[in-house]
C-alpha cells in the first residue's frame, strides 16, 4: 500500500492531540482495504474536527480513482485554498472526462481569483483546460477578465529617457510563460516592437544596450510560449528576424541579442515543461 507520507504524520498532531495518538489515530490499511480506508476517512476528514493536511495524506492510500477524487473534493470543502483547488483539479484533469477537465479547469479559475487574479500560472491552466473542454466562450470569458486585471499596459511610443528597468517592468510580466496565453500575444508583441522601434529612431545612450536586451529577454521568454504564437500569432516569426536585424544594425550587440538571433536561426525555441 502508499504509505502516509511521513510529513503528512507530522501535521496530524494537531488534529489528533500528539504524535503517539496521531500515529495511532490512522490505521495502516492493506491495499485496497476499502473499510479501512472508510475508518481513515470518518477520523480525519468528517465532522468538524476534520483536518485537511491529513484528510490529504489519505488520498495517496488508495489507487481508486473514485475514492482520490471523493477524498479530495473533501480537502477543498476542509481547506478551500489555492494548493487544495489544485491538487484536485489535476486529478480531474487527468481522467479524459470532458466534464472532468471542465470542472478542473472551473477550479483553476476559482484558483486565480482566489490568488488576488496574481497566479497566472492557475489562470493559463484554466485557459487550456477551457479550451481542451471545448468551453472557447469561458476561455474568451477568462482572457477578457485577465485584461481587466492585469496591472501592467501595453508599451506604446517611449518617453525619451525611458530606461531598461521600467521597459522589464511591463514586458517581463507581459511577455512570461504564464500570462501570455490568457492575455493574447499582441500586447507583448507590438510592446516588444514600440521597444525596437524606439530603439531605431533614437541616438544611441547609456540605457540603449540594455534596453535592447530587456526587449531579447522578452522575446525569448514569449517564444517559450511557441503554442500560443503559432496559433493566434502567425506571422511572428517574420517579425523576430525583423526586430533582430534592427538591434544589430543599431550596433546593439550582446550575449542577450546574439542568443536570440542563433534560436532565430535554428529555429530552436526555449521550452517549458508543461
Amino acid at each position: 500500500m502508499r504509505q502516509l507520507p511521513s510529513i503528512l504524520l507530522l501535521l496530524a498532531t494537531t488534529f489528533a492531540g500528539g504524535a503517539t495518538a496521531a500515529e495511532s489515530s490512522l490505521e495502516d490499511c492493506a491495499k485496497g482495504d476499502a473499510q479501512c480506508l472508510q475508518r481513515n476517512y470518518d477520523r480525519a476528514c468528517a465532522g468538524e474536527s476534520a483536518n485537511g493536511d491529513v484528510c490529504l495524506g489519505l488520498a495517496s492510500m488508495t489507487d481508486d480513482e473514485a475514492e482520490r477524487l471523493r477524498i479530495l473534493r473533501r480537502v477543498a470543502e476542509i481547506a478551500p485554498n489555492t494548493f487544495s483547488l489544485r491538487i484536485l483539479a489535476s486529478e480531474l484533469s487527468q481522467s479524459g472526462r470532458q466534464e472532468d477537465t471542465l470542472e478542473a479547469a472551473q477550479l483553476m479559475e476559482r484558483a486565480f481569483s482566489m490568488s488576488g487574479h496574481k497566479w497566472w500560472y492557475a489562470a493559463r491552466t484554466a485557459y487550456f483546460l477551457y479550451l481542451e473542454a471545448d468551453e472557447p466562450k469561458r476561455a474568451a470569458d477568462l482572457r477578457e477578465l485577465a485584461q481587466r486585471q492585469f496591472p501592467a499596459k501595453p508599451l506604446g511610443r517611449l518617453p525619451a529617457g525611458v530606461t531598461a528597468d521600467a521597459i522589464s517592468d511591463v514586458l517581463e510580466p507581459l511577455c512570461s510563460h504564464d500570462a501570455l496565453p490568457v492575455l493574447g500575444p499582441s500586447h507583448c508583441l507590438n510592446s516588444i516592437g514600440a521597444v525596437v522601434e524606439h530603439l531605431a529612431a533614437s541616438s544611441r545612450n547609456e540605457h540603449s544596450q540594455e534596453i535592447a536586451d530587456a526587449a531579447s529577454v522578452a522575446m525569448l521568454a514569449a517564444a517559450a510560449g511557441q503554442r500560443t504564437l503559432d496559433t493566434e500569432a502567425h506571422d511572428w516569426r517574420n517579425r523576430y528576424q525583423s526586430w533582430i536585424e534592427s538591434l544589430l544594425a543599431s550596433g546593439l550587440d550582446s550575449v542577450a541579442v546574439r542568443r536570440l538571433r542563433a534560436h532565430a536561426e535554428e529555429d530552436s525555441w526555449p521550452i517549458v515543461v508543461e
